[in-house]
């Protein structure tokens, strides 16, 4: 089985998905064409030898057509539907492959989106004939674009779960949960990193606690991050140095403005951690239970996160270890395994 990927941005739980896929004996080459990496996240990949990379960048349309078929692939899968030269390699496979959308849209009933709604007879499914989603609110969308229930398929987006439920297991040693908020986050306004500074902040005023909060990444706004008492701005920091870091801290706290899925939720929630989302944070739905886990908040409201941070600060040590066990059950259900089967089962 031959599998051609068209992507945009890659990140690095992609290409753990891409490099566990090249080591089943089913798929014998995997051929990827990728957007340059994102200055804001310069992660580093290194890939299986079975997968062959070519960037984006570097091929007209006609070369990427011509190389193509080449390589003849049984499965063609396109992240979104914004290159138009990554869709018509998928029109020229629609009768002949498998040709996969995948996308992390939620569906809003924006003007624009109703307009693409009435034309996806005539133009997305020119191209595809499925599409694969990471969760509930981008198959609700799926759904309206006309894609057939048995047509949609659930889990694009999956984390290395083992990975992180090791360092959960190692975890539980510890004598208590450190009081330290992670957030994992580009330095961008749709994060709301601003939000998350100033209700700190007066968490911190109200409380004099010895609480922290931790963030990690770097954009745009890093020239302009508030360095109020007890936070820690730590950069950019490469998925294999970020151990470390999670070891010494103890709630993970999102408060995008807007996230499509959000692949760090399930890599926290896998590790263990007890956490607050904001209810724009498109895979809160499947990893995080209010009250059981952690709380989800109101997006764009300092005051609403503010109290979630004194509502979580309040529990006790051996609350905070269920809500710890609770989140690690809830990041385990979807896994790599699940991901690579499902691109047997499509291509198959």
């Amino acid at each position: 089985m031959k599998v051609l990927i068209l992507y945009t941005e890659l990140a690095g739980y992609m290409v753990t998905c891409i490099n566990a896929l090249a080591e089943d004996s089913r798929v014998s080459e995997i051929h990827l064409f990728r957007y340059p990496v994102n200055k804001e996240a310069p992660f580093i990949f290194n890939f299986n030898s079975k997968v062959t990379v070519y960037n984006r960048k570097d091929y007209s349309g006609k070369d990427m057509l011509e190389l193509s078929h080449e390589i003849n692939p049984r499965l063609v899968l396109c992240s979104g539907w914004i290159d138009k030269e990554y869709l018509g390699i998928c029109k020229s496979f629609k009768n002949k492959a498998q040709t996969v959308l995948t996308m992390d849209n939620h569906w809003e009933g924006t003007i624009k989106q109703n307009l693409l709604r009435i034309l996806a007879p005539f133009t997305l499914h020119r191209y595809f004939t499925l599409a694969w989603v990471p969760g509930k609110p981008q198959r609700d969308y799926a759904l309206k674009l006309g894609f057939k229930s048995d047509k949609i398929y659930q889990g694009f987006y999956v984390t290395d779960t083992k990975l992180f439920s090791e360092l959960f297991n190692n975890f539980k040693t510890r004598n208590s949960i450190p009081k330290v908020f992670i957030c994992v986050a580009r330095y961008i306004p749709a994060k709301g990193l601003e939000i998350l500074w100033e209700a700190f902040n007066r968490f911190k005023l109200k409380n004099d606690s010895e609480w922290q909060l931790w963030c990690v990444g770097q954009g745009a706004g890093f020239e302009d991050r508030k360095n109020y008492d007890g936070i820690r701005h730590l950069g950019f920091i490469q998925p294999n140095e970020l151990e470390s870091v999670m070891k010494q801290s103890g709630i993970f706290v999102l408060p995008s403005l807007f996230e499509p899925w959000g692949v760090v939720v399930q890599e926290f929630a896998s590790a263990g951690f007890p956490m607050l989302l904001s209810n724009k944070v498109g895979s809160g739905q499947s990893f995080l239970i209010d009250g059981e886990n952690g709380y989800h908040f109101k997006s764009n409201s300092e005051e609403d996160l503010y109290k979630s941070m004194e509502k979580i600060a309040s529990h006790t040590e051996d609350e905070l270890k269920s809500m710890a066990i609770k989140s690690n059950q809830l990041g385990i259900k979807f896994t790599i395994q699940n991901w690579v089967d499902t691109i047997i089962t499509i291509g198959a």
